[in-house]
């Protein structure tokens, strides 16, 4: 099977393998070069943005989409059977690589906006209110009532445990302090209770 490796290409961190590798596994009757050459020429190809050259370890690293335009070439010229069936196997591979790296991606977005909504929480630009503070900024008709307030900070803190937001404090003549909460998890508590 062919390695894959991450390289930099165009900007960004992508899977690629060893052009020269790859046509070692086509099975080619053309020369490296001229194949290479060809296959760069013929699609358009850009160094630097589909490919680039490792002057250090003198090889072309291709990324897998451009490999698995090459695959279907060659299965496509191929008349041996059994060549056909293992150009197809190395495409199945590449296709599996993308998938794991997609899903890796995906992975690390969700991480990087979980840590994102924490860091807004932690540095600011965002408000956090006590449960009576939040009725004042709506215009509440109603009085909330001590064990009211009570069973609505205790949803939102729940709420902001399960969704990662922090639970600040803020001072209370009367309690000394009193939990405060970001303004996302009130409005979730508040629309339940409407």
């Amino acid at each position: 099977m062919i390695e894959v490796e991450k390289q930099i290409i165009g900007g960004e961190e992508i899977n690629t393998v060893d052009a020269y590798e790859l046509w070692k596994l086509l099975e080619n009757d053309s020369g490296f070069d001229f194949w290479i050459n060809d296959h760069i020429s013929i699609n358009a190809y850009e160094k630097g943005v589909d490919y680039i050259i490792d002057d250090k370890e003198k090889r072309i690293m291709i990324s897998l989409d451009i490999a698995k335009g090459a695959i279907t070439v060659g299965v496509s010229g191929a008349t041996d059977l059994s060549r056909k069936t293992n150009l197809n196997k190395i495409r199945k591979y590449l296709v599996e690589c993308e998938k794991e790296e997609r899903k890796r991606n995906s992975s690390l977005f969700s991480k990087y906006e979980t840590l994102s909504k924490k860091m807004e929480n932690i540095l600011g630009g965002c408000s956090f209110f006590t449960i009576l503070g939040y009725t004042n900024t709506l215009d509440y008709t109603f009085p909330i009532g001590y064990e009211k307030a009570k069973e609505l900070g205790r949803k939102a803190y729940k709420l902001s445990n399960e969704l990662g937001y922090m639970v600040t404090s803020a001072p209370d003549v009367r309690f000394g302090k009193v939990n405060a909460y970001h303004e996302d998890i009130l409005d979730k508590i508040f629309e339940d209770e409407d």
